[in-house]
């Protein structure tokens, strides 16, 4: 049996320390239903990282801050391991998010096929 593996990084916001495991976990969290309608595209309001948290047998999310800052969650099969966001090393001050996460394969199957040039073109194709 083979193991897939993703790994995803940005250097946006990140995600506010104090929020992750609810956002990642609970629906409705976005503050994106406080704006005007059609203000600006929002999506699903943070659907997708929920969805991939649920149908992942490990899920790990690192926020950055420029500040220095930077914390750790790790969810097995959905659920979060600690009760709260783990501080980690940020010495380079980078900023953003990166989250890495293994395909539960008792949901999904165990013959996943992803091509890495569909996955970065579907990326890049968002930021445009």
């Amino acid at each position: 049996m083979r193991t897939l593996e993703i790994k995803v990084e940005d250097n946006g916001k990140g995600l506010p320390y104090n929020d992750i495991i609810r956002t990642l976990t609970q629906n409705h969290t976005s503050k994106n239903f406080e704006k005007k309608l059609y203000q600006y595209s929002s999506g699903l309001h943070g659907s997708g990282s929920k969805i991939v948290n649920a149908l992942s047998s490990t899920y790990i999310v690192e926020s950055y801050k420029y500040d220095g800052t930077a914390v750790r969650v790790e969810f097995h099969k959905g659920v979060p391991t600690t009760k709260k966001p783990v501080p980690i090393p940020n010495k380079k001050k980078k900023q953003g998010l990166i989250t890495y996460f293994v395909p539960d394969q008792e949901i999904m199957g165990d013959n996943i096929v992803l091509e890495w040039k569909k996955f970065y073109n579907l990326i890049i194709f968002n930021y445009l």
